[in-house]
Parts: structure tokens; sequence; C-alpha cells
């Protein structure tokens, strides 16, 4: 096979010369301004005076302005911190090589080759298919100890509907991943003392799906909390460390950031036969007070065989139970073999006369009427048996 090197000249001359020519580049033809560098690429239809100029971009090392090859400046665009790696450019570079309308891009050659501005909006070709199994297409590495790889401010005008990003999920995947491995912080928010606004949130998100939930957190078995709130120290009470604001009711409250009460104006509901409990400690030697589903248990350590003394306020039916078990069980939930009543309260037809009273076991009886006062030894027997009947009756005597 027979080898021929060639050496081709592009044509043109000075940057005067080829706008003064009045010449019609032939498509794809290339014409070079010998001075300048500049060039034009014909399309076969249009006076080289009317294609876009190409070129180089040069930019104030001072001032950060980029001047484009026609003219137009770019003002402050900061080398080191629109910094690109040219594969992305490159990619990027297709679709924003059109600069003829308000809303086109320029490519900024700073710091090499690899600055990049992006002027208005154009729909970016797909970078990633489906078939591309690479871990990224982009990739930076921050390497310093300060600083940030981007900065994006809002303006003046900037309004409550505008943001610096918009992410569009539109089938699956995730908005962001964050991979958080050794040292780092995934996320970090400084909520300022300068904040003006009640609504200047540091994190603000709406739930509208019926579907599913707006956040969700798998925590694994043995990791440590999902999460942790500190409180600085405060003098005040009612500073609120966590607030929930209920409309419609008057309802919700919040924690306090002195002491972490909780000041509530709801019902706490416990359901499927679960409890609410206060603790001496959580190890299994502490006491316990525990609101359950029909009854209130409190469960004291017999200080010995992890064993505890079970005592309850129960209900059943019109009635209220004051109980205790027949020793001491395995656990403070573990159910006793047996609950004792030891003072049964009736309610029979919610007025006081009709209240009824039974001790150790006993049926509930109404108030037993009181004996006629003595006055002779017969008097005094019958008196004496009266209250013996009564007293059985309630359970005090066997």
């Amino acid at each position: 096979m027979t080898v021929y090197d060639w050496r081709m000249r592009q044509r043109g001359g000075t940057e005067a010369e080829n706008l003064s020519s009045g010449d019609v580049p032939l498509e794809r033809e290339l014409v070079v301004a010998s001075d300048t560098g500049a060039f034009w690429i014909g399309d076969g239809a249009t006076a080289l005076t009317d294609l876009p100029k190409q070129g180089p971009i040069t930019l104030d090392p001072t001032s950060g302005v980029a001047t484009l090859p026609d003219g137009t400046q770019l003002a402050s665009l900061s080398s080191q911190t629109y910094l690109l790696p040219t594969v992305a450019r490159e990619a990027m570079a297709r679709v924003l090589a059109d600069r003829t309308t308000p809303e086109g891009a320029a490519v900024v050659g700073a710091q090499g080759d690899n600055a990049m501005t992006y002027l208005g909006t154009k729909q970016i070709e797909v970078l990633k298919s489906s078939d591309d199994d690479r871990p990224g297409v982009w990739e930076f590495i921050h390497d310093s100890p300060t600083g940030y790889l981007f900065h994006l401010m809002t303006g003046a005008d900037t309004q409550p509907a505008s943001a610096l990003l918009g992410l569009g999920i539109d089938n699956g995947g995730q908005g962001i991943f964050i991979n958080n491995k050794k040292r780092g912080v995934g996320i970090a928010i400084q909520q300022n003392d300068s904040i003006e606004s009640p609504t200047a949130y540091g994190v603000y998100a709406n739930q509208s799906s019926k579907t599913a939930p707006l956040i969700h957190v798998d925590h694994a078995d043995g990791a440590k909390h999902a999460l942790r709130i500190i409180s600085s120290e405060s003098k005040v009470e009612t500073n609120e460390l966590i607030e929930v604001i209920t409309t419609g009711v008057s309802g919700g409250g919040y924690v306090s950031s002195r002491s972490g009460a909780v000041y509530w104006r709801s019902d706490i509901n416990a359901t499927q036969g679960k409890r609410v409990r206060a603790v001496q400690a959580i190890a299994a030697d502490g006491n316990s007070t525990a609101i359950e589903p029909d009854a209130l248990r409190l469960s004291t350590w017999n200080g010995a065989d992890g064993g505890y003394w079970q005592k309850r306020i129960g209900q059943n039916g019109q009635s209220m139970l004051l109980q205790v078990a027949d020793g001491t069980s395995g656990g403070r939930d573990t159910a006793p073999a047996k609950w004792f009543t030891g003072v049964e309260v009736k309610q029979v037809n919610g007025l006081a006369g009709g209240t009824q009273l039974g001790f150790y076991g006993a049926v509930p009886v109404g108030r037993q009427a009181a004996p006629a006062a003595a006055t002779d030894a017969a008097s005094t027997q019958a008196a004496v048996n009266n209250l013996r009947s009564a007293l059985i009756a309630l359970g005090l005597l066997s």
C-alpha cells in the first residue's frame, strides 16, 4: 500500500480581508483569519460577514471578564469556579454551540480549555444512555481544605417560586444520592441569626402524596440513632426544640429545649394493645408505670430474682378495679397467673347514690344503711348484727 503525505492550507487572509471579500463560503468550507486566529465555517448560502465567528476566547485574569469571538463580554467568570473536565465540556459543547439567539450559550476556554458558562435554557442531549454502566458521566474532585466546587447565589430579585437547582424525577431513580463513607457530612445547612422572614426555612418539604411517605428512613440493627437533636443550654422552659402544629383543631405541642419535657395539647393514643410507659430505668431492674388499654399498671422490682410486684387500676364494664397480682412475675410486662381484686367500684346509674362498692372480690353493693341507735341490750345486739351483715356484704368480713 502506498502512503502519501499531504499538507493543506486553508483559504483566507487577514480578518479585515476576509470580511471585506463579500464571499459566500461553500458548505463546510473553512475560512481562517491569518492574523487573529478567527475562523468561519460556510453553509453554502450565507455571506462570510453573516456567519458566526469562531475562534479563541480571551479571559482577563484580573477582572475575570471573558470576551467571545464576536465581541460579546461575559462578566465576572471565575476560572476556579467554572472549571469542567474536557470530556464534560465537549459533551455539552455539542448542544451549546449555537450563539445566534439571546438564549444561546458560550464555551469559555479559561484554564487551558476546560471552563464553560451556559447562558439561558437549552435541552441537553442524554449523556448517559440505558446501556452506559459507568458510575458517572462527570466526576469532580475537591482536594482543598476550604471553598466549594460550585458556588450558586440568589440575586436581589429572587422570589420564593425560583430555585438555584431544579430536579425533575419524572420516572424512577433518585434525585440526589449521597454516599457518606468516612468523615464527611452529607448535607450541612447553616441557619443564621440574620434571617428576617419566619418562612425562610433551612429545609422545606411539602407532602401531597397519598401513596408514599415524604421521609423514609431504614435503620440497620445495631446502628446509631437515625435522628439526634442537640439543644444548647436554655434557661427558658418554653423554648421549643420541636414543635408540632395541627390545623383545624387546637392540637399539637412542643418539646422543651430546656428540659426535654413534652407539652402536648392532643390525645396520645397507644393502639393494638400497646402501652404508654414511664420507667425508672431502661434496665430490667427499673420500676415502671404503664398505661395499658384497660388498666394503669404499676410494676415494682422485687430486688431479687428479676421479678416484679404487679399492681394495677383496671376497668371492667361499669366497674373500676384496684387489683394486685398473686405473686411476682418474670418481667414488668409479664401477665401474672391471676389478678386479685382488692376494691371494685361500680357505677350503676350515673348518680352518687348509684355507686356500689365491693372489697376482696365481693360483688359490689350499694351504700349500707346505718343501724338504729341502740337503747338497750336488745337494740345493741340488733345494731351489731346489722353492722356485721353490712360489712360481710361489702366483703370486709368473711
